[in-house]
């Protein structure tokens, strides 16, 4: 997809209903925002909050417990697909099985303290018209008000999207469509995203056709493999909307923004490039694609969101989807590497957990805090 050239109009309400309304300068915010962009969400002392854990679900009737039955409604259930070779007799590939977990886990910033998770997820089953779809998304949200934005976007995206998805359009273009409802529903509503916003990786899965729309820097990976003893492949079904890809770069450029890294005291730079104001060192923003973040947006920071559509094969094995928090440290082979055991033995929820502890402990060693980390794991 061909990647939008304009920013959103940016909202321009001041933190928290500050007094002077919407004529506040935006010298005034800007002030403010250097304050509290870059400061962590910490509480001591305090427990954690949205915490998920872990989480399965299924269908009710219809296909074994645990597992999810996704084909055209009404249709007969039959067993698990075979693995045998393509074309074998007996072997009916359009109807899926897939189990799915969830697991959820706040980061900290040092001892003593812990955070509000602002990574979020959502599993929907019998979504869409038919009600024959598996909705599966994690988000990722960032700045004072990221857990309220990832919130919002986790309870409203599927139905956005699905209002979108009529008998004249594709479900890609209300995927689409949906994505940029939620973000204008964000800039009318309560919560405060001038430096503010979230991630989103979505994925649904409709018989053996795998859509996917994908706005930030969570990931999805489909885990491939022609058999369960042999080598598998980690497919990439998303890009990283980073600042320093030449098609976001130029886009932020063209819109007056500014890319570079933090800095340390002696000039050195520190950490990824991140998108800024032409003369202000605000908002720092570490990705070229977000929902909310309206001023982000006066620089080019879009929401448009980038889709495909995958047709799974024979050897498909399961699709994994997880927050930065564990893209940091660990490669996509890394991560299904980890998952893999759990997958051939059908149990998505161990494949999380192993996941989100080798993530963390990952953190643990490289950096002392710890990210937030979210992964999804459907096991076909």
């Amino acid at each position: 997809m061909n990647n939008p050239g304009g920013a959103f109009e940016a909202d321009q309400r001041p933190f928290g209903g500050a007094p002077g309304g919407p004529e506040a300068s935006l010298n005034a915010l800007i002030q403010q925002t250097k304050r509290l962009t870059l400061a962590p969400n910490v509480q001591k002392d305090e427990p954690v909050t949205r915490d998920e854990g872990i989480r399965t679900s299924a269908f009710s009737g219809g296909p074994p417990a645990g597992e999810s039955a996704l084909g055209r409604r009404g249709a007969p259930a039959r067993g698990p697909p075979s693995r045998g070779p393509p074309g074998a007799p007996g072997v009916r590939r359009k109807r899926l099985f897939a189990s799915h977990a969830s697991l959820s886990r706040a980061g900290s910033c040092g001892p003593g303290t812990r955070k509000t998770n602002q990574d979020a997820c959502r599993v929907v089953e019998g979504w869409g018209p038919q009600e024959d779809a598996l909705w599966v998304s994690v988000l990722d949200g960032h700045g004072p008000s990221g857990h309220l934005v990832s919130g919002f976007v986790n309870r409203r995206l599927p139905r956005l999207v699905g209002e979108s998805w009529g008998p004249q359009g594709g479900l890609q273009k209300a995927l689409f469509a949906g994505y940029l409802a939620a973000n204008e529903e964000l800039k009318k509503g309560n919560i405060d995203i001038f430096c503010s916003g979230t991630t989103c990786v979505a994925c649904v899965l409709q018989e053996r056709t795998l859509y996917v729309a994908n706005v930030g820097d969570s990931r999805a990976i489909l885990g491939r493999g022609p058999s369960p003893e042999g080598p598998w492949t980690a497919v990439p079904l998303t890009t990283d909307h980073k600042p320093e890809l030449e098609t976001e770069r130029k886009r932020i450029l063209a819109a007056g923004g500014r890319i570079a890294p933090l800095q340390e005291e002696d000039g050195s730079p520190c950490g990824p490039l991140r998108v800024w104001l032409p003369t202000d060192d605000v908002p720092g923003l570490a990705m070229s694609r977000s929902l909310g973040d309206s001023l982000a947006a006066n620089v080019g920071v879009v929401a448009q969101p980038e889709v495909g559509t995958f047709s799974l094969r024979e050897g498909d094995r399961c699709l994994l989807l997880a927050s930065d928090g564990v893209w940091e440290f660990l490669s996509n082979e890394e991560a299904l590497k980890t998952v893999k055991p759990f997958v051939l033995k059908g149990d998505p929820a161990g494949g999380c957990t192993a996941l989100v502890n080798k993530a963390r402990k990952k953190w643990e060693e490289e950096d002392g805090a710890i990210d937030d980390i979210t992964a999804l794991l459907v096991v076909f």
